[in-house]
């Protein structure tokens, strides 16, 4: 299974690889449907994958990843 087809079948627009956590790859979930409108899905939740195995992240490591590539420019 790939992370696109992984991401669609939990109800996910397509994905962006944003980098590693913790030996994690990281995709972030596209925020925009196919207006420019964003798509709000509650917790700012990505898809991580670990040795081919794909989940969601929880919330505490939502807020901690987002810390983690947080652009402080």
């Amino acid at each position: 299974m790939t992370v696109d087809e992984y991401a669609k079948k939990t109800g996910y627009a397509p994905v962006h690889f944003i980098g590693e956590w913790k030996g994690y790859k990281v995709y972030e979930p596209d925020l925009y449907t196919d207006g420019d409108e964003p798509l709000y899905i509650g917790y700012p939740l990505v898809i991580l994958e670990k040795d081919g195995n794909y989940r969601i992240s929880k919330p505490f490591e939502s807020l901690e990843i987002l810390a983690y590539f947080r652009d402080d420019d």
